[in-house]
């Protein structure tokens, strides 16, 4: 156990240093306020932290019944938490009134044992023997305001250790022997009662024992007795809000376990044995309404004596949650561990956890949190331990399945670009892969690897390969390839490009070519064939025809199925006589296709 824990411990086993930090929170409560001025009616405010401790237990009273102990739980938790605002490090700690209290009250901690408290609390100002105004001895006198100090702050120590188990005194052992919670809280609200009496002084007097330090100390022990006989094992119904108090849960009125615990929740009952005190009454109405069965009422805080066997129970979540019933992430992944100890335990003290059988550093709290960016999967080792040593056993475990990297698509047929011929037959060709683990959810083409491209028109054709991983990460591939007629070059009597053919101008040539059967007559681009005149000395050119050729007598395109040839008759011009000219002619695919002449 250490400093920081949340555990309240024995005050005399505690470091000098952490009695110092106590000491010193104490004193700084007394530099801090809540809001309003002293002279503010019908409340007043300006009061001290410290101070308002006093003016709490004045404005309730709440003793000699089923409430006492849960209220003055309430005022215990919410006295630990102010000093944590001041050092987050502290807990309230608790006299253990078996032993001698002699060693606590020295000038460096508690002050003096008997007449006047004086170091340190004298020279901190929470009491001032010239005050003036101030509270009196008497807590009933009508001009006490909380915001002035007291006069005075005593002790009266009787000699030796205390009288615990003695005449009106129940040892720890018989109140914690009580089978029922008003056996229980009678015993031990009879041994707080004779402890005050053992002490003295302020602390004598019940209405003005608030005004002493010592006293949360004195109640934190209450508490400690109260919280160790809830954490017995075999009655877990203790640790029960709607059983935990027997006879007495449905109680009502002032010190009813059913009664709102004031002054926070301000009196909704507006009971005139109960003062309204500020900030939860008007004007900062910051009010909290619970009763005694109220779970944070009920749950007994940590402390080094509950009766603590059980360990810690943590859990692991992802975000983002996968989707996918393999359990695979596609994006990095935050790991999330939340340890919970047992109602009534000494809470949560570390989680310890491993990535892959790499330790990490543990972390002293109750949970944890951390992204997974690496890919592949990472299997998290982990435990919690509670602060009674109490280690979870054996180690739990959860997977982060991670996979950020896309499928990878291979296509051999069609490559991107590539040409076929018009019906000929090709099977497509693509393979898909997963380098990131979870393997392939799906791979499909245009068609299946191993079916025919389609090839059975002219023209562009696209092609597309999607796959998916089972991480739900895509990628696709788009390829495009051309469908061309079965063009097989120019027939006798033409040589195609780029040879020179020879012609008389004004001749008719007839070009014959075959397109792998019968495509029809409208094979022809758009204003195709065409001619050019081209330089003779530079037949390797090639040109896209600017002058529109015509047929002899107007005789068009023909198809000749016996020999599978199409023939277009072409009429030259007389003019041309001296000229190379090229023939273009363009078909419907986009192909172009050359003849050159020289004309006599």
């Amino acid at each position: 156990m250490a400093l920081g824990d949340g555990i309240r411990r024995n005050v005399a086993a505690i470091s000098q240093e952490e009695r110092n930090r106590l000491r010193d929170a104490i004193i700084a409560l007394q530099q801090r306020f809540y809001p309003g001025n002293r002279n503010d009616l019908p409340i007043p405010g300006g009061v001290s932290f410290w101070f308002k401790q006093d003016e709490i237990h004045q404005a309730t009273h709440v003793h000699n019944g089923p409430a006492f102990l849960p209220w003055h739980r309430e005022l215990c938790n919410r006295f630990e938490a102010l000093l944590r605002e001041v050092d987050p490090q502290l807990s309230l700690h608790y006299w253990d009134w078996a032993t001698d209290p002699h060693g606590l009250f020295t000038s460096d901690f508690m002050g003096a044992a008997n007449g006047s408290a004086s170091a340190p609390w004298l020279n901190a100002g929470l009491y001032n023997p010239t005050a003036s105004p101030f509270r009196a001895d008497n807590p009933f006198d009508p001009n006490n305001n909380p915001a002035d100090p007291p006069r005075s702050l005593t002790r009266n120590l009787a000699p030796g250790p205390p009288p615990s188990g003695g005449p009106g005194w129940p040892s720890d052992q018989t109140i914690l022997n009580a089978p029922t919670f008003p056996q229980m809280r009678f015993l031990l609200e009879s041994a707080h009662n004779s402890c005050h009496s053992y002490i003295g002084g302020t602390i004598g007097d019940p209405h003005t024992s608030f005004r002493d330090p010592f006293v949360f100390l004195l109640h934190s022990n209450v508490d400690r007795l109260f919280a160790r006989w809830q954490t017995d094992p075999a009655n877990p119904w203790r640790l029960d809000p709607n059983q935990v108090y027997g006879s007495e849960g449905s109680t009502t009125g002032l010190r009813g376990i059913m009664t709102p615990l004031d002054p926070w929740a301000s009196n909704p009952s507006n009971d005139p044995a109960i003062q309204r005190v500020r900030p939860w009454a008007p004007p900062e109405n910051e009010q909290v309404v619970k009763n005694s069965k109220h779970p944070a009422v009920v749950a007994p805080p940590a402390y080094d004596t509950n009766l603590d066997k059980e360990e810690p129970v943590t859990t692991c979540a992802f975000s983002p949650v996968p989707t996918n019933p393999q359990g695979w992430n596609n994006s990095d992944v935050t790991v999330t561990l939340h340890a919970t100890d047992n109602l009534g335990g000494s809470g949560v003290a570390s989680i310890a956890y491993s990535l892959n059988g790499v330790q990490q550093s543990p972390e002293q709290k109750d949970t944890v949190s951390f992204v997974i960016a690496t890919e592949g999967q990472t299997t998290i080792a982990f435990h919690a331990t509670d602060k009674a040593g109490n280690q979870e056993t054996p180690d739990k475990t959860c997977t982060v399945k991670l996979d950020k990297t896309p499928p990878t698509i291979t296509v051999a047929i069609p490559a991107d670009g590539a040409t076929f011929v018009l019906n000929q037959q090709v099977s497509a060709a693509y393979s898909c892969s997963d380098a990131g683990g979870s393997g392939l959810k799906s791979c499909a083409g245009s068609v299946p690897s191993g079916a025919p491209l389609d090839t059975s028109t002219i023209g562009t054709k696209t092609f597309m390969v999607e796959a998916e991983d089972n991480a739900g990460n895509k990628s696709s591939k788009l390829f495009t390839y051309n469908v061309f007629f079965n063009y097989s070059g120019f027939f006798p009597p033409i040589d195609n490009w780029p040879k020179l053919n020879k012609r008389n101008a004004g001749a008719n040539v007839p070009v014959k070519f075959s397109l792998g059967g019968n495509q029809g007559l409208d094979i022809f681009a758009s204003d195709y064939p065409k001619s050019q005149e081209i330089p003779c000395n530079n037949p390797n050119l090639e040109v896209a025809g600017t002058d529109p050729t015509v047929s002899p007598g107007g005789s068009d395109l023909t198809y000749d199925p016996g020999s599978d040839q199409y023939q277009y008759n072409w009429k030259t011009e007389k003019a041309w006589e001296g000229t190379c000219r090229q023939l273009v002619v363009k078909l419907k695919d986009g192909s172009f296709h050359r003849a050159n002449f020289q004309f006599t």
